[in-house]
């Protein structure tokens, strides 16, 4: 089962135990938007206003799908482990790993235990594994398990939820895990909650689907490089990826991004922009769609670089100037990828 199909999955189990809310039609979002200072990307159109290119008989404004890249340092942890499920801690900043690990059956007893591990870092590249004491495993409390299932029995295959805050109970962590050879009943998928992460409680008497799962990638931002990281499994080896995965490319003959309505909340416009061959412009309009005096494309130095965090200025001006006015970003891309646009700030 691909991993995608598995977090659909753990997220209808949730549903089932009505830890959600069915899923309204998607619908424009309210303007201007409030947009805060995290990063705004382009997975989809819901930051868009209109997309064109400067010739439309020929050329077009399209996203770009783009493949993650290795880091030089990989594997990052080497042992029995699989199903990397990775959040950073908003807070502290710190990574926080969940992977599975097993006993394997001797010929005695052929049945293997399965139990859920946790590790964390600092920078996503070196990792600990804090010995917690929790559960016996392998004949002593020495080690890092964090959860074994109802009746410590079996847990596998877990994907930490990405749950609206009405759907969490509470919780600040949710997780399902899958379980098996059980008793009647008890197989499938079930969710439980946490706070740090390393205490686990059932959110519920659950209702469990009775699926398998193959292996879970993770995929988690990292504002402080402005960047997506991805870890995955290969082999019992966690790699780890970075890289911009979705893009808006400009065809080379010129095209625009035009946002929705936006409340700039302060702070210089940061871009993630590859231009290297070609150039990058943005124009700043009011509301009315008229540029804003000293904020057009000809006040800016074109962008011909490729950078994660560019900062944007206008002929020494800042967008900081704008601050809590409402405006319009248009993105001028010739023959360059926009992945990410944010306000500089503390967030």
């Amino acid at each position: 089962m691909p991993a995608n199909a598995f977090v659909r999955l753990s997220l209808i189990a949730w549903l089932c135990i009505g830890g959600g809310h069915s899923a309204n039609a998607v619908t424009p979002p309210a303007e201007p938007m409030e947009i805060g200072h995290s990063p705004l990307f382009f997975i989809d159109d819901h930051l868009v206003d209109n997309r064109w290119s400067f010739k439309m008989k020929t050329e077009e404004v399209v996203r770009r799908f783009h493949a993650p890249k290795k880091h030089t340092g990989n594997p990052l942890i080497v042992g029995d482990c699989g199903y990397a499920s990775v959040v950073r801690d908003a807070d502290t900043g710190v990574f926080k790993l969940w992977y599975q690990t097993h006993v394997r059956g001797t010929e005695d007893d052929d049945k293997s235990a399965y139990g859920i591990a946790y590790a964390e870092s600092k920078d996503g590249l070196a990792w600990t594994r804090p010995e917690l004491g929790l559960y016996e495993w392998k004949g002593t409390k020495a080690n890092n398990i964090v959860w074994r299932g109802h009746a410590d029995f079996r847990a596998s295959g877990q994907q930490i939820l990405q749950l609206p805050e009405s759907a969490r109970r509470g919780f600040r962590y949710v997780m399902a895990y899958h379980t098996s050879g059980g008793k009647r009943g008890e197989n499938g998928i079930h969710v439980v909650g946490s706070q740090d992460g390393i205490h686990w409680d059932k959110a519920s008497d659950t209702q469990v689907l009775d699926i398998s799962s193959d292996t879970v990638n993770s995929i988690i931002f990292d504002p402080t490089r402005g960047e997506y990281a991805m870890f995955c499994r290969a082999k019992d080896r966690y790699l780890a990826g970075q890289e911009g995965f979705v893009s808006l490319h400009g065809p080379r003959g010129g095209g625009v991004v035009c946002t929705r309505q936006i409340r700039w909340p302060g702070g210089d416009l940061i871009v993630n922009a590859d231009a290297h061959a070609g150039e990058m412009k943005v124009r700043v309009s009011d509301e009315g769609r008229k540029p804003i005096a000293g904020f057009d494309y000809d006040d800016m130095p074109g962008f011909n670089g490729d950078s994660a965090a560019h900062e944007v200025k206008w002929k020494g001006k800042s967008l900081d100037e704008l601050k809590g006015k409402i405006i319009r970003l248009k993105f001028q891309l010739r023959d360059a990828d926009l992945f990410t646009f944010r306000a500089a700030g503390e967030d």
